[in-house]
């Protein structure tokens, strides 16, 4: 998968947390496992400040560190705005509560599936960084990693965070 890809696939899902708990379903962003180059890990592929907005990478500018929120309104492509735009318009959320609650496998399959249907022609990628990579088997944590189009990179699977 591409990053941009898995960037869209890591926002459906926080979109879809963000949808079900403010209708008052009983439903926690699940945490993704990412299978990078043959190693499973957990990682974010999105800054996002504490409202879980999405952020710009800080950018230096004479010697000030800047970063802004990532505008889901303005006329420019997006991957954010294409998330919301098919999630909400082509998909029946409260139809589907029951099987993505209940199911994570459902869960996982439906935004794999979403996130590899969308149109992101005219988008690029939020950067070409992970954040916060823990790896599963040696239990080393570091605080970003660069992912280039070689990698293997995409989703494995689902697990509740604790």
């Amino acid at each position: 998968m591409k990053l941009i890809n898995c960037q869209a696939f890591e926002y459906l899902l926080l979109v879809t947390a963000d949808y079900y708990e403010r209708r008052q379903y009983k439903f926690r962003s699940p945490k993704i496992v990412w299978n990078l180059n043959h190693s499973l890990i957990t990682a974010d592929t999105l800054i996002l400040n504490k409202f879980k907005q999405p952020m710009s990478y800080p950018i230096e500018s004479n010697g000030d560190i800047n970063q802004y929120s990532i505008s889901l309104t303005e006329n420019k492509n997006n991957l954010f705005k294409a998330v919301r735009h098919d999630l909400f318009n082509k998909y029946n959320l409260d139809y589907l509560a029951t099987g993505l609650i209940q199911n994570s496998y459902v869960l996982f399959d439906q935004a794999k599936k979403i996130s590899m249907d969308l149109d992101l022609t005219d988008c690029e990628p939020n950067g070409n960084k992970i954040f916060n990579v823990k790896f599963l088997e040696s239990k080393v944590e570091v605080p970003f990693l660069e992912i280039n189009n070689h990698d293997l990179f995409e989703p494995a699977s689902l697990i509740s965070e604790n």
